[in-house]
This record gives structure tokens, sequence and C-alpha cells, in this order.
């Protein structure tokens, strides 16, 4: 935030100024707090290492309208990876259209059971489709267990250019201390939203950001981000005929973002839980139960 700079004019009292005082006691005050800006550069080019995981749990029941259980589902998945990542096409605000990952290690489970995994040295591009918000994967094996692949794809992203970027979902509007908190942009969230299997366009939608503290991360000094957005009132797209009934999807989000703003992410967390009720008009009802905890830390080369 700019420094505030104060004018010592008495013209409009008829006197001419013959300067502005310099004493200590009428300075303005120096602004306090630190300005945090989340869009970081990067270009064509970067590279960097992740280490990665996913986990998600999934639980649906179907009820007759008399409460009686019709069919039940429940899976549980994890995928941890490590990966060289290379940045190929950047849109504007720093969202990474196009990716390159280099698989060096990963491990899948479903169910608790050992599941197939990408081979080492594999190596998968992840690029925003044309049209629409799709991320297209090329690279990860067609055998693989649908969750297991959608779990990977999940860890070697990209951003599509309509996406809210991490500035326009969470910059503050000025300076912010250890403990403070200030709203996100509901609206860029509803945006990010757009085109999947859940529907914000009717949501009631409410967050904040937060300045954990500012401490020292593998030699690198970082604000400690946090954020909780909630959203009831929304619908479920892959329930065609079913109305939600009720729900509640919940995101908290935190990392370590360097001080200097030079730098990206050190490492991020996310979580996303959703629990909704839908019903039909012949009386049937769904219960969904859904959860996705990612982790992923980055180590960048020396510069």
């Amino acid at each position: 935030m700019p420094r505030i700079f104060m004018r010592c004019t008495l013209l409009a009292l008829g006197f001419a100024a013959a300067g502005c005082p310099t004493s200590p006691e009428s300075a303005p005050p120096e602004p306090s707090g630190y300005d945090i800006d989340f869009d970081r550069p990067v270009a064509p080019g970067d590279r960097w290492k992740e280490t990665s995981s996913a986990t998600t749990s999934f639980r649906e029941s179907g009820y007759d309208n008399r409460g009686q259980t019709l069919a039940e589902e429940s899976v549980e998945g994890e995928v941890r990876l490590q990966v060289d990542a290379e940045v190929l096409d950047v849109a504007a605000r720093g969202r990474i259209t196009k990716m390159r990952y280099t698989v060096r290690s990963m491990t899948a489970t479903v169910n608790g059971a050992p599941a197939e995994a990408i081979p080492p040295d594999t190596v998968v591009e992840a690029t925003a489709a044309p049209a629409g918000d799709t991320i297209l994967h090329k690279g990860i094996p067609g055998h693989l267990i649908p969750g297991v692949a959608r779990l990977a794809e999940t860890l070697m992203g990209a951003k599509h250019p309509s996406e809210p970027s991490d500035a326009e979902l969470m910059n503050p509007t000025g300076p912010v201390e250890p403990g403070d908190q200030w709203p996100v942009d509901t609206g860029a969230f509803r945006r990010g939203f757009e085109g999947g299997e859940i529907s914000l366009t009717e949501a009631r939608v409410t967050g904040h950001a937060r300045l954990e503290d500012v401490h020292d991360v593998r030699g690198t000094e970082c604000f400690a981000i946090s954020s909780l957005i909630e959203a009831t009132d929304f619908s479920i797209e892959a329930l065609p005929g079913f109305t939600v009934t009720s729900g509640t999807l919940l995101l908290t989000m935190s990392g370590d973002l360097p001080t200097d703003p030079t730098k990206r992410w050190m490492d991020q967390q996310s979580s996303l839980h959703l629990e909704a009720e839908a019903s039909a008009p012949n009386g049937v009802t769904i219960s969904r139960v859904f959860s996705i905890e990612t982790e992923v830390s980055f180590d960048y080369p020396a510069p």
C-alpha cells in the first residue's frame, strides 16, 4: 500500500505556506502491517520439485420414501507423489495454464490396499483446454483405477485462465498484522466452481483469510496464511432430477508464502468437505459425504 504523504498548504485560507513542518511530532505516522500480494512472478521454463499427497473419502447412501436403504457405496483413497515440475505456459496474473511433471515416485492405496501407480520417469502434461474450464492430462496410464487417476490429476494440475488467481480470491485491501483476518472475494470463489459438478450460482458463500504469523520456513521468512470458506444452498449437477435439500461445503486452506514478493509458496495444504442430502420427486433420497485433503511442499533451485 503506498505511503500517505501530507500536503501542507494554507492557500485556501489566504496564507502562503513557507513549507511543511518537519518535527517528529507533526510527521505522518508510518503505515503499520504487511502488504501481502498473492500474485507471484512465474514464467515458462521455471522449474521446481514437489512432494505431495492427496487423500479422499466418499460415502453415498440411497433411501426410498419409507427410509429403507436402496444402495450404499464407500471408498477411500490415497496418493503420494514426488515429481519434477516445469512451467510450460502462463496466462495473466500468474495462472499456470500448462505444466510438465516428471514422476520420480508414486504410491497409491484404495480402501487400504495397494493400487497400481504411475511408474517412475513417466512424463505427464496438464493443459488448460481451449474452451470451457477443463484441464487435460496427457501421460497418465489409462489402466489406473479411476479414483487413483483422479487424485494424481489433482496433484499434477494446471490452472484455467477463467479461474480466479490467488490474489483475486484472497488479497487484503490494506496492510495486515499477524492475527488480522479479512473477507475473501466470494464472487471469485463462485467462478472457480463454474462448469463443475457443484454449482454455487444460487449458493450462500461466506469466508475469510487470516495472517496467522510471520515465521521462518527452511531459511525463508514467510507469511503463515490460512483461509476458510463455507457454502450452503448449492446444487450438484451430477445428480440430475434431484434437489439438494440440505448441505454444507467447507474449504480450508493454509500455507507459507514468502514475505519476498518475488518468491512463490513454500508449501500449501487444503481440505474440502462436502455433506449433502438430495431428494427426487418419487421420494428417493441420496445422502453424500465427500472429502479430499491435499498437501504439497515445493523445493526451488538455488538462485
